[in-house]
């Protein structure tokens, strides 16, 4: 057999590039394995940031492995590692690509780095996240491994490392250099000196020389968590780090005292800040583990039970959530209305257990999609959770003392409701009047901690399953025509402003009952004001239901003339969008929430009576003015889905986890 020629001659003396050219220089050094390096080379080759590889042996190598010819690639086998690097800078531009062992890296493996050191002449180094690469092995650091995250190469990986990545995520500090693949830059040579190795021919070590030197001129060491490289482990098994190496560790430590202590540190504590980026790097690469506080699905489906319940299914259905967990009650008895929860497979259910999640998995987020009425164990949410989220829907009870008891029992839901706020790593609210209300009382809560996501309002269709009230029937008025106001009897839902409409309505020969139907509460509602509204001419035509199941309230919804909720204190308010979604129009006000979220030049601007009664008026006798109402609640439809509130809520995560968290136990 013909013995194979090198691809290029091996040259000894020095070299000279063509710097107009531009573009980037990769030098790999070969102290191993010279038959390993020949994927990296060809994948070196297609990357078109790379202008020329310049391939180097130490003593015991050959050139001979090494099979692709092409006229970029210069083999060195005659020069030591530190005559060679030095040509190298010489002749480089702006920075050089070190390859201290093979490796694989996409097409846009380095554009992040190489921006970064354009931007900031300060970036020292730039290291990769690898299958394994010491401390900035992915998914998991410290832990090198032969096998990718499944289904994924190192171009697929990048790819999608870039999804999901907040402005400026990416580049990382880190202390040290490392890796197979180490962008360098070229100032940092000329400012601090060739590279040393400590006469050991190893470059992994002669360019954590030079870093530590660096850091103390002022550069830095960066580590890219938007960029993959795979490192094979055919034929010559794991590449060590050298920062690993219990020789290289000391000879470093007799230069720098510091080290390896700081190197070690960042590499083990969770909430370093390799650490909170490795996180949501892993997050982005393999999907979020979500765990939604689900402590409300009881036995009545409410507002909050719907929201739960859509958000909890809607995330579970999205690519880049891995898995769902949902805290209940009692996961052995789900009720019938939450029981798709139980059937989707990517949803856990666990025990809420007073909010200590006993037998909760580790997630990446701990999402609370309503305001806290006690105190949260945040020492175990922490514990077992990277970020957790408090929504907040209203700050009704917040600032009316008539839903309590007493003044005394009104402060301490404050001073709890604060606490747990300033607590939270992030705030989701469902709607910017929140946010404003939020403002005016000067909560201690971070602007750039809170996310706008607005609730879904396409959970109702004409499809949903319903059932006649037995009442109803009773009364003989399943042909009647009716009004329908649906919600507990809160002070601020105006129930009795919703009669006295109604009122007016019957006084003008409109022949409409009028039915209501919610829970009563022990405080802060207008039980007073409403049976002062009492008449027996009116009695007879008023039905006043408890709060029934979700099929009668469907028929209820479906077959009423007109839905009466004249409220604006809600932090949304779903029963207009509802209802529209079932081709029934709502009189509701256009300011609060509902202004925000709607765009309909016919809505009352204000609570005079007259108004809404006239409003009412138009839409029960011009069929044109009840379908316009119809369609100017549904006009947002499109954004204002349960799909879209789970888009948000999963950007609005990622956003948490490019944050730091808001409590600390560095």
């Amino acid at each position: 057999m013909t013995p194979q020629a090198p691809a290029q001659p091996l040259t000894t003396e020095p070299f000279s590039e063509d710097k107009s050219q531009g573009g980037l220089i990769a030098f790999l050094w070969i102290d191993r394995t010279p038959r390993a390096w020949n994927v990296s080379i060809t994948a070196l080759l297609q990357n078109p940031k790379i202008k020329h590889i310049h391939v180097g042996f130490a003593p015991n190598q050959s050139a001979s492995a090494i099979v692709k010819r092409d006229p970029r690639v210069t083999l060195h086998e005659k020069l030591s590692l530190l005559d060679l690097s030095k040509l190298v800078f010489d002749a480089a531009d702006d920075a050089i690509l070190f390859c201290t062992w093979p490796g694989k890296a996409a097409p846009e493996t380095f554009d992040l780095a190489l921006e970064g050191m354009a931007g900031d002449p300060r970036v020292g180094t730039v290291s990769f996240l690898s299958n394994a690469a010491g401390g900035f092995s992915f998914p998991h650091r410290n832990t090198g491994t032969p096998f990718h995250i499944e289904g994924h190469d190192e171009l697929t990986l990048t790819r999608t490392l870039r999804k999901k990545r907040q402005d400026g995520e990416g580049m990382t500090p880190v202390q040290a250099p490392d890796g197979a693949m180490v962008l360098v830059s070229r100032a940092m040579w000329d400012v601090c000196g060739q590279l040393d190795d400590y006469g050991t021919n190893n470059l992994a070590l002669a360019l954590a020389d030079l870093s530590m030197r660096a850091s103390k001129r002022g550069f830095a060491n960066y580590l890219d968590c938007a960029s993959y490289l795979a490192m094979p482990w055919d034929e010559v098994g794991p590449f060590g780090s050298i920062l690993l190496n219990p020789d290289a560790r000391h000879a470093l430590h007799q230069r720098f005292p510091y080290f390896p202590m700081n190197y070690d540190v960042e590499c083990s504590r969770p909430n370093s800040v390799l650490g909170e980026a490795l996180d949501s790097a892993r997050a982005r690469a393999m999907g979020l583990r979500v765990l939604i506080d689900g402590s409300a699905i009881g036995p009545k489906e409410m507002g909050t039970q719907v929201l739960t319940l859509k958000l909890s299914l809607e995330l579970a259905e999205r690519d880049d959530i891995q898995l769902v967990v949902v805290a209940v009650p009692d996961p052995s008895n789900v009720p019938p209305y939450a029981q798709e929860l139980v059937r989707h497979r990517k949803v856990q259910l666990i025990a809420s257990d007073n909010l200590y999640f006993a037998n909760a998995p580790h997630v990446d987020i701990i999402h609370r999609p309503y305001q806290p009425s006690s105190p949260i164990p945040w020492d175990r949410w922490r514990s077992i959770s990277k970020r957790s989220i408090i929504t907040v829907q209203d700050l009704i009870a917040y600032r009316n003392p008539a839903y309590f008891d007493d003044c005394n029992m009104w402060l301490g839901y404050r001073d709890n409701f604060v606490s747990q706020l300033s607590q939270a790593d992030s705030i989701f609210t469902i709607s910017h009047d929140v946010v404003n209300v939020m403002r005016e009382e000067r909560l201690p809560v971070d602007p750039a901690r809170i996310y706008v996501v607005e609730n879904g309002t396409d959970a109702k269709s004409k499809d949903q399953p319903s059932r006649i009230p037995d009442m109803i029937l009773e009364r003989g008025w399943a042909n009647s025509p009716y009004l329908f106001v649906l919600g507990a009897n809160y002070a601020h839902k105006n129930r009795d402003l919703a009669i006295r409409i109604w009122a007016k309505l019957r006084a003008k020969g409109y022949p409409h009952r009028l039915v209501m139907a919610g829970a009563s509460v022990p405080q802060g509602s207008l039980r007073i004001e409403e049976s002062l509204l009492s008449s027996p001419e009116l009695d007879q035509h008023i039905l006043v239901l408890p709060d029934i199941p979700s099929k009668e309230r469907n028929w209820l919804m479906m077959n009423a003339s007109l839905m009466l909720y004249p409220t604006s204190a809600e932090g949304f308010g779903l029963v207009p969008f509802e209802a529209a979604c079932l081709d029934v129009p709502t009189l509701f006000v256009s300011f609060g929430p509902l202004r925000e979220l709607t765009d309909d030049p016919g809505l009352p601007r204000q609570y005079g009576l007259d108004g809404l009664v006239k409003r009412a008026q138009d839409i029960l006798d011009d069929p044109t003015v009840a379908r316009s109402a119809v369609s100017g609640a549904l006009k947002n439809l499109s954004q204002l889905t349960w799909s879209e509130t789970a888009r948000k809520s999963v950007d609005s995560y990622f956003a948490a986890l490019a944050q730091p968290a808001r409590v600390s136990s560095i």
